[in-house]
């Protein structure tokens, strides 16, 4: 019998996989601070949270994926927003032609 912490834990497992396919998305269309690539995550209806999207940033800042720069705000303190690098595009489009090869792959399946 499927319950509720089976679907949670697939959704987890998922959203592992695709988290930082999301965020780079959201960069290539240009710089970002973390709380708005959240917020966007969450319009699309992708659970996460922003710690676990700092913690993504961070990680993508050291692959040399991503990059970020200070930025005064008229609304508060100065903000970190991130952008991707040149290697970061080169990833992003070798995630989205694997992502799209999976999906091809599953549809395959799905309609034999």
């Amino acid at each position: 019998m499927i319950n509720e912490s089976d679907i949670i834990n697939l959704k987890s497992q998922l959203l592992k996989g695709t988290l930082e396919y999301c965020v780079l998305l959201i960069l290539s269309s240009g710089k970002n601070y973390a709380t708005e690539i959240f917020r966007r995550l969450k319009d699309a209806s992708i659970d996460s949270s922003e710690a676990s999207i700092y913690t993504l940033l961070k990680r993508l800042n050291k692959e040399n994926k991503v990059e970020y720069e200070w930025e005064e705000s008229p609304f508060g303190p100065p903000r970190k927003y991130f952008k991707l690098t040149e290697t970061g595009r080169v990833y992003l489009k070798l995630i989205d032609k694997t992502w799209r090869d999976m999906t091809d792959s599953i549809m395959k399946i799905e309609n034999s």
